[in-house]
């Protein structure tokens, strides 16, 4: 398959699962792809041959990405109609916190999110054993506001615990970033 790709294109790299048979193909497995390693490595790769994407193309990767994983285990919920929202609902997180995540933490935030509101649709959500007095509260005052882009949308609300989920996931990387 990357043989017929190659006739007819540039190849880059091959990101996936498999190591393609072409050993003169860099290779980035889908795993560290997720990661921020992976991403750095494919900007490297792109800036040695002057294609480093652009920020629609970043966010086309991220959706992709995380469309493809939601195919498989979303019932209820339509991934691709229900992905413009989680993305819109990561970006305004991102503007209220006042910071740039990863592609990593977009993708695990979209995902979880996705999942969230799969939750909410099947009443059966996620209960918090963690202890809420410790979460945050700009984060849950943010995770709150942005989530209102599903009830305006969909008509569906993440229940408070869901939300606390979201908040643990950000309080890492938010206290990481905004010091």
């Amino acid at each position: 398959m990357v043989k017929d790709m190659r006739s007819k294109h540039a190849i880059l790299a091959v990101v996936g699962v498999k190591r393609p048979s072409q050993p003169d193909i860099p290779f980035i497995p889908l795993e560290k792809l997720i990661e921020a390693s992976g991403e750095q490595t494919l900007r490297e790769l792109l800036l040695n041959n002057n294609q480093l994407p652009s920020a629609a193309d970043r966010s086309i990767g991220i959706r992709e990405l995380c469309e493809d994983s939601l195919k498989e285990f979303l019932t209820y919920l339509n991934p691709h109609k229900v992905l413009g929202m989680v993305m819109r609902f990561v970006q305004a997180l991102e503007q209220g916190l006042e910071v740039n995540f990863g592609y990593a933490t977009k993708v695990q935030i979209a995902v979880h999110t996705a999942y969230a509101l799969e939750r909410m649709v099947i009443r059966d959500g996620l209960v918090y054993r963690g202890e809420v007095e410790l979460l945050d509260q700009l984060i849950f005052e943010e995770v709150n506001r942005a989530s209102g882009i599903f009830v305006s949308g969909m008509n569906l609300t993440l229940s408070d615990d869901e939300k606390y989920y979201i908040c643990e996931m950000l309080s890492e990387v938010y206290n990481f970033v905004s010091q």
